[in-house]
Protein backbone atom coordinates (compact mmCIF):
# COMPACT_ATOMS: atom_id res chain seq x y z
CA UNK A 1 0.00 0.00 0.00
CA UNK A 2 1.48 3.37 -0.96
CA UNK A 3 1.49 6.40 1.26
CA UNK A 4 -1.37 7.94 -0.71
CA UNK A 5 -3.55 4.87 -0.21
CA UNK A 6 -2.90 4.86 3.54
CA UNK A 7 -3.73 8.54 3.79
CA UNK A 8 -6.81 8.14 1.59
CA UNK A 9 -8.11 5.34 3.81
CA UNK A 10 -7.74 7.43 6.97
CA UNK A 11 -8.72 10.84 5.61
CA UNK A 12 -11.88 9.65 3.87
CA UNK A 13 -13.14 7.92 6.99
CA UNK A 14 -11.97 10.40 9.65
CA UNK A 15 -12.72 13.76 8.10
CA UNK A 16 -11.41 17.03 9.49
CA UNK A 17 -8.38 15.34 11.01
CA UNK A 18 -4.64 15.59 10.55
CA UNK A 19 -3.04 12.33 9.47
CA UNK A 20 0.60 11.31 9.65
CA UNK A 21 1.77 8.07 8.06
CA UNK A 22 5.20 6.62 8.88
CA UNK A 23 7.08 3.75 7.29
CA UNK A 24 5.36 3.55 3.92
CA UNK A 25 8.31 5.11 2.09
CA UNK A 26 10.93 2.99 3.84
CA UNK A 27 9.59 -0.49 3.25
CA UNK A 28 8.40 -1.19 6.80
CA UNK A 29 6.41 -4.38 7.21
CA UNK A 30 3.87 -2.50 9.35
CA UNK A 31 3.36 1.18 8.46
CA UNK A 32 1.79 3.38 11.12
CA UNK A 33 -0.96 5.94 10.76
CA UNK A 34 -1.43 8.58 13.49
CA UNK A 35 -4.72 10.49 13.47
CA UNK A 36 -5.24 13.75 15.35
CA UNK A 37 -8.95 14.59 15.45
CA UNK A 38 -9.32 18.03 17.10
CA UNK A 39 -13.12 17.79 17.05
CA UNK A 40 -13.41 14.12 17.91
CA UNK A 41 -15.15 11.50 15.80
CA UNK A 42 -18.82 11.93 14.96
CA UNK A 43 -21.51 9.34 14.25
CA UNK A 44 -20.52 9.33 10.58
CA UNK A 45 -16.96 8.19 11.30
CA UNK A 46 -16.26 4.69 10.02
CA UNK A 47 -13.08 2.86 9.11
CA UNK A 48 -14.66 0.72 6.45
CA UNK A 49 -12.98 -2.31 4.84
CA UNK A 50 -9.30 -1.43 5.48
CA UNK A 51 -6.80 -2.68 2.94
CA UNK A 52 -4.78 -4.32 5.73
CA UNK A 53 -5.63 -5.62 9.18
CA UNK A 54 -5.43 -2.78 11.71
CA UNK A 55 -4.75 -2.53 15.42
CA UNK A 56 -6.10 0.78 16.69
CA UNK A 57 -4.90 2.21 19.99
CA UNK A 58 -5.63 5.50 21.79
CA UNK A 59 -2.70 7.89 22.15
CA UNK A 60 -4.40 10.63 24.13
CA UNK A 61 -7.45 12.84 24.44
CA UNK A 62 -11.09 11.84 24.79
CA UNK A 63 -12.31 8.28 25.24
CA UNK A 64 -13.02 6.61 21.92
CA UNK A 65 -15.95 4.21 21.52
CA UNK A 66 -15.33 1.35 19.06
CA UNK A 67 -18.26 -0.61 17.64
CA UNK A 68 -18.77 -3.37 15.09
CA UNK A 69 -21.95 -2.58 13.12
CA UNK A 70 -24.83 -4.97 13.55
CA UNK A 71 -23.13 -7.00 16.29
CA UNK A 72 -24.87 -6.93 19.67
CA UNK A 73 -22.48 -6.55 22.57
CA UNK A 74 -19.51 -5.72 20.39
CA UNK A 75 -18.97 -2.15 21.53
CA UNK A 76 -16.52 -0.85 24.10
CA UNK A 77 -14.43 2.09 25.24
CA UNK A 78 -11.01 2.40 23.69
CA UNK A 79 -9.15 3.76 26.70
CA UNK A 80 -5.60 3.77 27.97
CA UNK A 81 -4.05 0.32 27.56
CA UNK A 82 -6.89 -0.97 25.41
CA UNK A 83 -6.79 -1.72 21.71
CA UNK A 84 -9.22 -2.64 18.95
CA UNK A 85 -8.47 -5.22 16.27
CA UNK A 86 -10.01 -4.55 12.86
CA UNK A 87 -9.45 -7.45 10.44
CA UNK A 88 -9.11 -6.58 6.78
CA UNK A 89 -12.52 -5.97 5.28
CA UNK A 90 -14.31 -5.62 8.63
CA UNK A 91 -15.85 -2.17 9.24
CA UNK A 92 -15.67 -0.55 12.69
CA UNK A 93 -17.27 2.69 13.86
CA UNK A 94 -15.23 5.02 16.10
CA UNK A 95 -16.84 7.82 18.10
CA UNK A 96 -15.29 10.41 20.42
CA UNK A 97 -16.90 13.45 22.03
CA UNK A 98 -13.73 15.55 22.12
CA UNK A 99 -10.26 15.92 20.68
CA UNK A 100 -8.60 12.52 20.36
CA UNK A 101 -5.40 11.03 19.01
CA UNK A 102 -5.20 7.44 17.79
CA UNK A 103 -2.63 5.19 16.17
CA UNK A 104 -3.43 2.71 13.40
CA UNK A 105 -0.93 -0.15 13.14
CA UNK A 106 -1.24 -1.79 9.71
CA UNK A 107 -0.55 -5.54 9.46
CA UNK A 108 -0.16 -6.92 5.98
CA UNK A 109 -1.20 -10.46 5.10
CA UNK A 110 2.45 -11.27 4.38
CA UNK A 111 3.50 -10.18 7.89
CA UNK A 112 0.76 -12.21 9.59
CA UNK A 113 1.59 -15.28 7.51
CA UNK A 114 5.31 -14.98 8.24
CA UNK A 115 4.78 -14.77 12.00
CA UNK A 116 2.30 -17.66 11.99
CA UNK A 117 4.83 -19.85 10.20
CA UNK A 118 7.53 -18.87 12.69
CA UNK A 119 5.13 -19.89 15.48
CA UNK A 120 4.79 -23.34 13.87
CA UNK A 121 1.19 -22.60 12.92
CA UNK A 122 1.33 -22.52 9.10
CA UNK A 123 -2.41 -23.31 9.02
CA UNK A 124 -3.16 -19.91 10.63
CA UNK A 125 -4.17 -17.38 7.98
CA UNK A 126 -4.83 -13.63 8.16
CA UNK A 127 -8.56 -14.28 7.85
CA UNK A 128 -8.35 -16.29 11.09
CA UNK A 129 -7.71 -13.12 13.09
CA UNK A 130 -10.69 -12.98 15.42
CA UNK A 131 -13.20 -10.25 14.69
CA UNK A 132 -14.61 -10.24 18.23
CA UNK A 133 -11.63 -8.33 19.68
CA UNK A 134 -13.43 -5.00 19.44
CA UNK A 135 -11.74 -3.99 22.65
CA UNK A 136 -9.07 -5.92 24.51
CA UNK A 137 -6.33 -5.27 27.03
CA UNK A 138 -2.82 -6.63 27.05
CA UNK A 139 -0.09 -4.80 28.94
CA UNK A 140 2.71 -6.45 26.95
CA UNK A 141 1.19 -5.73 23.56
CA UNK A 142 0.31 -2.20 24.63
CA UNK A 143 3.93 -1.44 25.56
CA UNK A 144 5.20 -2.94 22.31
CA UNK A 145 2.83 -0.74 20.31
CA UNK A 146 3.53 2.43 22.27
CA UNK A 147 7.26 1.92 21.78
CA UNK A 148 6.62 1.32 18.08
CA UNK A 149 4.75 4.62 17.85
CA UNK A 150 7.48 6.47 19.74
CA UNK A 151 10.22 5.13 17.48
CA UNK A 152 8.18 5.58 14.30
CA UNK A 153 7.60 9.27 15.09
CA UNK A 154 11.08 10.07 16.42
CA UNK A 155 12.34 12.90 14.24
CA UNK A 156 15.63 13.27 16.13
CA UNK A 157 16.86 9.70 15.77
CA UNK A 158 14.80 8.04 13.02
CA UNK A 159 14.69 4.23 13.24
CA UNK A 160 16.10 1.92 10.62
CA UNK A 161 13.96 -0.41 8.55
CA UNK A 162 15.61 -3.35 10.31
CA UNK A 163 14.65 -2.03 13.75
CA UNK A 164 11.03 -1.51 12.77
CA UNK A 165 10.90 -4.91 11.10
CA UNK A 166 11.98 -6.51 14.38
CA UNK A 167 9.48 -4.45 16.39
CA UNK A 168 6.61 -5.32 14.04
CA UNK A 169 7.42 -9.04 14.35
CA UNK A 170 7.24 -8.78 18.16
CA UNK A 171 3.87 -7.03 17.98
CA UNK A 172 2.31 -9.57 15.63
CA UNK A 173 3.88 -12.49 17.50
CA UNK A 174 2.23 -11.34 20.73
CA UNK A 175 -1.12 -10.78 19.02
CA UNK A 176 -1.25 -14.19 17.34
CA UNK A 177 0.43 -16.30 20.03
CA UNK A 178 -1.46 -14.92 23.01
CA UNK A 179 -4.83 -13.85 21.65
CA UNK A 180 -5.37 -16.34 18.83
CA UNK A 181 -3.32 -19.46 19.48
CA UNK A 182 -3.56 -19.24 23.27
CA UNK A 183 0.15 -19.96 23.74
CA UNK A 184 1.39 -19.90 27.32
CA UNK A 185 -1.60 -21.41 29.07
CA UNK A 186 -2.62 -23.96 26.49
CA UNK A 187 -6.35 -23.30 26.08
CA UNK A 188 -8.33 -25.32 23.58
CA UNK A 189 -8.21 -23.94 20.07
CA UNK A 190 -11.16 -21.63 19.62
CA UNK A 191 -11.31 -20.85 23.33
CA UNK A 192 -10.59 -17.67 25.24
CA UNK A 193 -7.17 -16.17 25.82
CA UNK A 194 -5.79 -16.73 29.35
CA UNK A 195 -6.43 -13.13 30.40
CA UNK A 196 -10.08 -13.41 29.31
CA UNK A 197 -10.62 -16.57 31.35
CA UNK A 198 -8.92 -15.04 34.39
CA UNK A 199 -10.83 -11.77 34.36
CA UNK A 200 -14.25 -13.25 33.72
CA UNK A 201 -13.74 -15.90 36.41
CA UNK A 202 -12.65 -13.17 38.84
CA UNK A 203 -15.77 -11.16 37.96
CA UNK A 204 -18.03 -14.14 38.57
CA UNK A 205 -16.26 -15.06 41.81
CA UNK A 206 -16.80 -11.50 43.04
CA UNK A 207 -20.52 -11.69 42.18
CA UNK A 208 -21.54 -14.84 44.03
CA UNK A 209 -24.26 -12.95 45.91
CA UNK A 210 -25.49 -10.78 43.03
CA UNK A 211 -26.68 -11.40 39.47
CA UNK A 212 -24.21 -10.96 36.61
CA UNK A 213 -25.29 -10.99 32.99
CA UNK A 214 -23.77 -12.72 29.99
CA UNK A 215 -23.49 -9.31 28.32
CA UNK A 216 -21.44 -8.00 31.26
CA UNK A 217 -19.07 -10.98 31.12
CA UNK A 218 -18.69 -10.66 27.36
CA UNK A 219 -17.84 -6.97 27.74
CA UNK A 220 -15.12 -7.84 30.27
CA UNK A 221 -13.70 -10.34 27.78
CA UNK A 222 -14.00 -7.87 24.90
CA UNK A 223 -16.12 -10.11 22.68
CA UNK A 224 -19.71 -10.85 21.75
CA UNK A 225 -21.93 -12.79 24.18
CA UNK A 226 -22.32 -15.66 21.71
CA UNK A 227 -18.59 -16.02 21.16
CA UNK A 228 -17.84 -15.64 24.87
CA UNK A 229 -20.28 -18.35 25.92
CA UNK A 230 -18.95 -20.81 23.34
CA UNK A 231 -15.26 -19.98 23.90
CA UNK A 232 -15.53 -20.06 27.71
CA UNK A 233 -16.90 -23.60 27.55
CA UNK A 234 -14.08 -24.67 25.24
CA UNK A 235 -11.48 -23.18 27.58
CA UNK A 236 -12.93 -24.24 30.94
CA UNK A 237 -15.06 -27.25 30.10
CA UNK A 238 -18.29 -25.70 31.41
CA UNK A 239 -20.65 -22.96 30.24
CA UNK A 240 -20.06 -19.73 32.22
CA UNK A 241 -23.11 -20.01 34.44
CA UNK A 242 -22.51 -23.68 35.19
CA UNK A 243 -19.02 -22.68 36.34
CA UNK A 244 -20.56 -19.87 38.44
CA UNK A 245 -23.09 -22.29 39.92
CA UNK A 246 -20.27 -24.58 41.05
CA UNK A 247 -18.52 -21.66 42.78
CA UNK A 248 -21.77 -20.69 44.51
CA UNK A 249 -22.31 -24.22 45.80
CA UNK A 250 -18.70 -24.41 47.05
CA UNK A 251 -19.15 -21.12 48.88
CA UNK A 252 -22.42 -22.34 50.34
CA UNK A 253 -20.62 -25.40 51.73
CA UNK A 254 -18.11 -23.12 53.46
CA UNK A 255 -20.86 -21.01 55.00
CA UNK A 256 -22.81 -24.05 56.14
CA UNK A 257 -19.75 -25.45 57.86
CA UNK A 258 -18.32 -22.22 59.27
CA UNK A 259 -21.34 -20.64 60.94
CA UNK A 260 -24.94 -21.08 61.99
CA UNK A 261 -26.55 -18.72 59.50
CA UNK A 262 -30.14 -19.67 58.69
CA UNK A 263 -30.43 -21.50 55.40
CA UNK A 264 -32.36 -18.57 53.90
CA UNK A 265 -29.41 -16.25 54.62
CA UNK A 266 -26.92 -18.74 53.17
CA UNK A 267 -29.07 -18.88 50.04
CA UNK A 268 -28.99 -15.07 49.71
CA UNK A 269 -25.23 -14.96 50.32
CA UNK A 270 -24.61 -17.18 47.29
CA UNK A 271 -27.00 -15.53 44.88
CA UNK A 272 -30.30 -17.39 45.36
CA UNK A 273 -33.29 -15.13 45.97
CA UNK A 274 -35.38 -17.99 47.37
CA UNK A 275 -34.39 -20.84 49.68
CA UNK A 276 -36.29 -23.52 47.70
CA UNK A 277 -34.23 -22.78 44.58
CA UNK A 278 -31.06 -22.95 46.63
CA UNK A 279 -32.11 -26.28 48.16
CA UNK A 280 -32.85 -27.71 44.71
CA UNK A 281 -29.52 -26.55 43.23
CA UNK A 282 -27.55 -27.73 46.25
CA UNK A 283 -29.24 -31.12 46.19
CA UNK A 284 -28.58 -31.53 42.49
CA UNK A 285 -24.88 -30.78 43.01
CA UNK A 286 -24.30 -32.81 46.20
CA UNK A 287 -27.10 -35.35 46.44
CA UNK A 288 -28.27 -34.03 49.82
CA UNK A 289 -30.12 -30.97 51.12
CA UNK A 290 -28.16 -28.06 52.67
CA UNK A 291 -29.54 -28.88 56.12
CA UNK A 292 -28.53 -32.52 55.82
CA UNK A 293 -25.06 -31.55 54.58
CA UNK A 294 -24.61 -29.26 57.59
CA UNK A 295 -25.73 -31.91 60.08
CA UNK A 296 -23.40 -34.52 58.56
CA UNK A 297 -20.42 -32.19 58.88
CA UNK A 298 -21.19 -31.28 62.48
CA UNK A 299 -21.92 -34.80 63.66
Amino acid sequence: MTDLRYRAHLLTTIRGSDVTVAGHMHGWAAPLGVVDAPHGYGEETWTDAPLDCVIALPLGGATVISEVPGAIGRKADLRHRTMALQPRGAPIRYRAGGAARCGHFYLSDALVTQVAEDLDAPWFKPQDLRQDLVMFEDETLWRLLVTYVERATDGQAPPSRLEMQARSLLVVERLIAFHHLGRGAGPTRGGLAPWQVKRTQEAMAAALDTPISLDALAEIAGCSPTHFSRAFKRSVGLPPFDWLQERRIERAKELLEENRLPLAEVALAVGFAAQPRFTTAFGKATGVTPGCWRRERRG
